[in-house]
């Protein structure tokens, strides 16, 4: 229990914030007018990211 939620805290927020980075990045259109909902848009993916490794079986497999 202890490593999945290690895992899902100290993990979670670095990709969140590479992925929503990488979708940042690559989408079309004026980068200074997005940068808020981009933003706005790590939060809900690090709660699915944490939500996620709960569901393998071990803290080492998340």
């Amino acid at each position: 229990m202890w490593g999945k939620s290690t895992a899902a805290i100290l993990l979670g927020l670095p990709l969140s914030v590479g992925l929503i980075g990488l979708v940042a990045l690559l989408w079309p259109g004026q980068h200074n007018q997005l940068v808020l909902p981009w933003l706005l848009m790590v939060f809900p993916v690090w709660i699915g990211i944490m939500a996620a490794t709960f569901l393998f079986r071990s803290g080492k497999q998340a």
